[in-house]
């Protein structure tokens, strides 16, 4: 498990209904998976927006990283990739849109 040496906010809305589960359950999830990359410029707060789906086996598939920073995308993507989704918080028909502001407290 990585360490969270962020201020995130990340905010879930989805694009369906949602069964069985709650966005909070799965912004937990996410954020406890991600942290600050090293890569960012202290004090320079970074702002994205990331869409993804929750495939059968759990994983999340990545649909679009809103961000001009190339390296910083392809490390939501591999990040995002690694994630596995227990099977009560499955819901393959959702589009789920997250806000993602990585900011050094």
């Amino acid at each position: 498990m990585k360490t969270l040496i962020l201020t995130t906010a990340f905010f879930l809305s989805t694009l369906a209904a949602l069964a069985g589960t709650t966005n909070d359950d799965l912004r937990k999830l996410i954020s406890k998976n991600i942290a600050y990359p090293s890569f960012l410029k202290k004090n320079a707060p970074e702002k994205v927006t990331v869409s993804f789906k929750i495939k059968e086996d759990g994983s999340l598939q990545v649909l679009s990283v809103g961000t001009d920073n190339e390296r910083l995308k392809q490390y939501l993507v591999d990040e995002l990739k690694d994630i596995r989704v227990k099977n009560s918080l499955i819901n393959t028909q959702a589009v789920y849109t997250m806000h993602v502001n990585f900011q050094k407290k």
